[in-house]
């Protein structure tokens, strides 16, 4: 196994272990009061003033590709649709459904790359889909009900989430977007968010 593939497998495992966290400390700050929009308008507010200094600080450039302001709005919304849509599942099931439910997303981007843009199929791929989809299914038949909260919702915020991070993942594998590096394209698309979720979470009141 290659360095560049073994850093590459550290760095994936370290983004999972990472997003573990993010159901703890969401839920802990929406049952002290806050809502899903005031959560993602500090923590990604928070975020990108980090991600900004860091690569000022490496000189990286943040010019944005000609043609590729569309398909990066483009990605941007779907990559806030993810986090509000996650959110909004966990206030209505539990948070480790709602979660595992968000990680069937690689088997939606497979899906579409098999179907949309003719990526090479296998039955491992297709087997994998369909286990998921059955894993899945017994997950949300057992009790995953929340106090006040809406099962069926819920189920629906979480399935949401798995289709905006799919597109999103797609969006920034298939267009002009693919071609920024990946700092300078997480400052944009968090920016994104941030902005949105202040600016509708202080019209509906959820930002104090």
């Amino acid at each position: 196994m290659g360095a560049g593939k073994t850093g590459g497998i550290i760095l994936a495992a370290i983004s999972s272990l990472t997003f573990g966290f993010v159901p703890f400390f969401s839920v802990t700050l929406m049952d002290a009061g806050f809502s899903p929009f005031e959560v993602l308008a500090y923590r990604w507010g928070v975020a990108i003033l980090v991600l900004l200094a860091v690569g000022l600080l490496m000189r990286k450039s943040f010019r944005v590709p000609k043609g590729a302001w569309l398909p990066l709005l483009t990605v941007s919304f779907f990559c806030a649709l993810t986090a509000i849509s996650l959110l909004i599942a966990y206030e209505n099931i539990a948070s480790g459904v709602a979660s595992t439910i968000h990680f069937m997303y690689p088997l939606f981007v497979a899906a579409v790359m098999m179907t949309v843009f003719h990526e090479p199929r296998s039955w491992v791929k297709i087997g994998a889909i369909i286990l998921s989809l059955v894993g899945a299914g017994f997950l949300a038949g057992g009790d995953i009900r929340l106090e006040d909260g809406n099962v069926t919702a819920g189920i629906l915020w979480a399935a949401l989430s798995v289709i905006a991070y799919g597109t999103y993942i797609v969006g920034v594998r298939k267009t002009a977007v693919q071609n920024m590096p990946t700092l300078p394209l997480t400052v944009y698309v968090m920016g994104f968010g941030a902005i949105c979720f202040t600016l509708i979470g202080m019209l509906s009141g959820g930002v104090r």
